[in-house]
């Protein structure tokens, strides 16, 4: 688990945790998250899921991006977020070069979205590995 995710989701969940006191539960908003690896130029795999369908990008019309036909799951916890999150990396594609023993050979795309009074969208975006193309040219692993 990388350092920007855990703050991620316990700062998410502290700054919700202090907005709304137990007198104002009702108004809390939803935390929801979909996870997707981008492999190549077309293949959109949902990681959340073991068997998914097709999974589409979509541009919304204020610019956003909606990911099409991929699972949303309600998280409530740090540690809810956290697990679904690994359950998503373990699931990724790695392959083996001679430089990273473990490298991803997709770019993976994490969108939280916060739906209540006030909304918004979280995405966490993390590249394929970037060896240099000599070095992963060959895997050799």
């Amino acid at each position: 688990m990388s350092g920007i995710e855990t703050r991620t989701a316990h700062g998410l969940f502290q700054a919700i945790d202090s907005n709304f006191s137990d007198k104002n539960q009702s108004a809390r908003p939803i935390i929801t998250m979909q996870f997707v690896e981008l492999c190549g130029s077309k293949e959109v795999k949902d990681l959340l899921v073991k068997r998914s369908g097709e999974v589409k990008l979509a541009d919304d019309e204020d610019g956003s991006v909606r990911l099409l036909n991929a699972a949303s799951h309600e998280v409530t916890t740090p540690a809810d977020l956290l697990e679904r999150i690994m359950l998503a990396k373990g699931r990724r594609a790695t392959e083996a070069t001679d430089k990273n023993g473990v490298s991803s050979r997709s770019h993976a795309v994490c969108q939280i979205q916060i739906k209540g009074h006030r909304r918004g969208v979280l995405t966490l975006i993390d590249c394929a590995g970037s060896e240099r193309k000599h070095d992963s040219m060959y895997h050799s692993r």
